[in-house]
């Protein structure tokens, strides 16, 4: 990272255009005629909480893919007005995958605070419901989670711009949702540990992961500005290997990292038998006995720290934890290698070469 980082300098720039734009949605969501029912209105409260918070950091990345392929005044080329409020529905759409993903892994807090499916069944509990409150609180948050993944098309349906770019970004939008969908069945489908192979777990990585954070909004921002197919293509690439690199740091800090920067307990990843490539390669190269310990904790609802701590020792003396950072660093790296196909800017090229960089510098 360098000592004057430019992409922390655009990103506080644009980030509080993005937040008024989601701003906007809520309250033109808020008005629909069909929403003037409490329940739906505190289904959009659930948004706002989201939508307030976090770094809006991929529709960041949307707006700077922009940025970078606007210098040309292309033909098609939307307006910067036009340009954030898309941006902004990358952003509902993160909401809605966070909604769902708090549901599939069990998880009781969301940056602090109660996720979506709690917060329905406590307020089921208060009014002594005679349903059991869990499922109960479940069932609304899957609702509410589709529903921002259908205000996504509703509001790109009334944004004014050419009808061939509408489409195709729509389009965009609808393939990128279901490949984000299909990476995540794949991490949520019971495989035997023996049975997980690398390409296993990169095909995961790059749906759940890179599709959505990165490659997803670089490209978004291209057909934004009105890029090529080629420039579309670098994106592409560029973000496949800094999506990729975000996911292994991310496993790797989730079984090395400090609880209190993570802001999840260390750990969490073994006893949700998340499929990572530490457990991959630990799993192949470990002896009998070390197979057998990754074997007993994966997975396991139970598992104890001095346990985890086992499993860091036996990652340590196989080389696992060494060799997963030297990944990382080598698809930042690749990720770099594309920045000249993508802009001859210095100061875009070095707002790029920044993100590649940020992706593997949290463990440092």
């Amino acid at each position: 990272m360098t000592d004057n980082p430019k992409w922390l300098e655009f990103a506080a720039k644009v980030q509080p255009k993005i937040a008024t734009k989601t701003a906007e949605q809520l309250k033109e969501w808020r008005g629909k005629k069909h929403f003037q029912y409490p329940p739906l209105q505190q289904d959009i409260d659930i948004y706002q909480a989201l939508l307030n918070g976090g770094k809006k950091m991929r529709s960041t990345l949307a707006m700077l893919s922009y940025s970078i392929h606007s210098g040309c005044n292309l033909p098609t080329k939307i307006g910067e007005d036009t340009a954030l409020t898309v941006a902004s529905l990358w952003e509902v759409m993160q909401s809605s995958f966070l909604i769902h993903d708090d549901i599939e892994d069990n998880s009781d807090l969301r940056r602090g605070l109660p996720t979506a499916h709690v917060i329905y069944q406590r307020g089921y509990e208060e009014q002594k419901g005679p349903l059991d409150s869990k499922h109960y609180g479940n069932a609304i948050a899957i609702n509410t989670g589709s529903l921002g993944l259908v205000r996504i098309f509703t509001a790109l349906g009334s944004i004014d711009m050419p009808a061939t770019q509408k489409v195709d970004i729509t389009n965009w939008f609808a393939e990128v949702i279901e490949k984000t969908v299909a990476g995540q069945r794949r991490d949520l489908t019971h495989v035997d540990i023996k049975d997980l192979s690398v390409p296993d777990i990169y095909r995961i990585y790059h749906g759940k992961t890179a599709m959505y954070s990165t490659i997803g909004p670089l490209v978004l921002g291209g057909k934004l500005a009105g890029a090529s197919g080629r420039d579309n293509l670098n994106l592409n690439s560029y973000g496949v290997n800094t999506g990729l690199a975000f996911q292994l740091v991310d496993d790797h800090l989730g079984l090395f990292g400090d609880e209190k920067e993570t802001g999840k307990p260390v750990g969490s990843d073994i006893s949700e038998a998340k499929k990572t490539l530490h457990i991959v390669e630990g799993f192949k190269r470990g002896s009998a006995e070390d197979r057998k310990l990754i074997k007993d904790l994966w997975g396991n609802q139970n598992v104890k720290e001095c346990e985890i701590e086992q499993l860091r020792v036996v990652m340590n003396r196989l080389g696992i934890k060494e060799e997963m950072l030297k990944r990382a660093n080598t698809f930042a790296i690749r990720a770099k290698n594309v920045i000249p196909n993508i802009t001859a800017n210095q100061d875009h090229a070095q707002m790029l070469a920044e993100i590649a960089d940020f992706m593997v510098v949290r463990v440092n």
